[in-house]
Formats: C-alpha cells, structure tokens, sequence
C-alpha cells in the first residue's frame, strides 16, 4: 500500500470521527448533581456576572451583603432581578460568567465544572476529562451560586493563593458561598 494512500485513510478516519461529536458538545450536560436547584433559582442567567467569595459565619450563615441592581431574565425562569445581593465595576481581567441551561461558562465560552479532585474550575469546551460536573448551576434568590441543592463550596489555601472545591479536601479549607456579583 502507498503512504498516500495510508495517510488518505487516516485523515478519513479522523474526519469521520469528528464528524460524530455533537455540533454543540452538550453530551457534558449530563454530568449533573443528583440534587435539584434550591427553589426559586435560575437555571438561565445570561447578563453577565462574578462572583465573590462569602465567608460563612459560625452559624453556616452567609455574612450581610449589599444592595441589588436590576438583571435581565428570561420568561420561563424566576424572576432573578432582585437574586443580585452585590454589584461592583467589571475591570479588565474581571471573571465575567453566565448560565444558560444550568451550564456555567465564562467570556471565552471555558465550561465550569467540578473536575476528579473536588476542585471548581474552567476548561474546554468540553470540560476537563473526568470531570464530576459539568452542569446543574443556578443563582439561588439570596444571590449565591449553587451546584445542584449545594451552596456551600470551600476556599483552600495553596501557598498565597486559594482554589476553590465542592468538597472540604484538605486542613486549610474553610465553608463559603460563592456570592453572584452583578456589573455595573
């Protein structure tokens, strides 16, 4: 057989691989919690917004926050105008986020996800291989992003940085909200 014709096999073969993968990838969107979003919250939510870290107090409550500013929704969804607690500038470098479909993604379009250390972060799309979860994101209506009935995410401390789990996986974690902060 000529290497042309093996190399024209091969190409053929990789294009009809890809040719198979879902156009949108939404197949990710089956990693999803086991538990519903807490009532109320919105699964949709495409203004764009950050978020903050809230450190829970003794009492596992959430810390007061601010006044609220008006957000755009759709009609099948609760109304989430008032679900933003906090508004701040958006600077440049600023994690700007939405969910559509409870798919949490950021500007460049990476996919939120849980991945197979407990740890919260962006990738792909399609998320990181292994992923945990890759969909069941909300905005609860006290203004907190939640993964399925979850509010309650850990920041721990690695060197001078923090990462972010769904999990408590280490010592130096402690329990937060992950506080929606709409722009200005």
């Amino acid at each position: 057989m000529k290497l042309s014709s093996v190399i024209s096999t091969a190409l053929f073969t990789i294009s009809a691989q890809c040719a198979t993968l879902p156009a949108d990838q939404s197949s990710f969107t089956t990693l999803t919690p086991t538990g519903s979003a807490p009532q109320g919250a919105a699964t949709d939510f495409t203004s764009s917004f950050g978020i903050g870290v809230l450190t829970l107090a003794s009492s596992g409550a959430p810390t007061p926050t601010g006044s609220s500013g008006p957000v755009a929704k759709r009609d099948d969804q609760p109304d989430a105008s008032s679900y933003i607690k906090q508004r701040a500038t958006k600077n440049e470098g600023s994690l700007s986020l939405k969910i559509e479909k409870s798919v949490l993604s950021d500007e460049s379009g990476r996919i939120g996800s849980i991945v197979s250390n407990r740890q919260f972060q962006f990738d792909g799309p399609p998320p990181q291989a292994g992923a945990i979860y890759a969909a069941g994101w909300s905005i609860t209506p006290e203004g907190v992003l939640a993964l399925g009935d979850q509010t309650i995410f850990y920041q721990c401390l690695s060197g001078n940085f923090y990462n972010l789990y769904d999990e408590n996986v280490a010592e130096q974690c402690h329990e937060i909200n992950l506080q929606v902060v709409g722009f200005d």
